[in-house]
């Protein structure tokens, strides 16, 4: 039984429809030549609190590569920072200059590790939202990335 021409084109409509309402969600890792940048997150906090913590997963490509910096609109500065390991049961944190990306390696920004603080929210951000970034690497250099704001229980 062969579909005729109206719903033909309606079948095409709906399934175009459905690839464009998932595409977001199903989007591919942000990539700038070779280096993809994806997961990036930023953990929700409680209102009025003056720092904020971001994440994310940078992968090397063909040549080694360093992220400079990290700027956001929706806040008054974006730092990068590692934990140090605990002396006398306190950990600590240091501000880095850079983070290195070595030829082909994975580098996870994440709890525990190396992290972006994002300092004077602008505005109460609530799990949903989205805030967009701009990282500046020395090789592939700017790449604009999209983070979520994910509640952590």
């Amino acid at each position: 039984m062969n579909a005729s021409p109206m719903s033909s084109r309606l079948f095409r409509w709906v399934l175009s429809s459905l690839v464009v309402a998932v595409s977001p969600a199903m989007a591919a890792p942000l990539r700038s030549g070779t280096l993809q940048i994806q997961d990036v997150w930023i953990r929700e906090a409680p209102p009025q609190a003056p720092v904020l913590a971001g994440y994310g997963v940078i992968l090397g490509g063909g040549k080694p590569d360093r992220l400079l910096r990290v700027e956001a609109d929706e806040f008054a500065r974006v730092e990068l920072h590692e934990m140090v390991p605990a002396t006398a049961g306190m950990a600590r944190m240091r501000q880095l200059s850079q983070l290195e990306i070595p030829l082909g390696a994975t580098c996870s920004l994440d709890p525990g590790g190396s992290h972006l603080m994002l300092f004077s929210p602008r505005r109460q951000l609530v799990a949903g939202n989205f805030v967009r970034m701009r990282w500046y690497f020395a090789e592939a250099g700017l790449v604009k990335v999209r983070a979520k704001v994910r509640r952590v229980d």
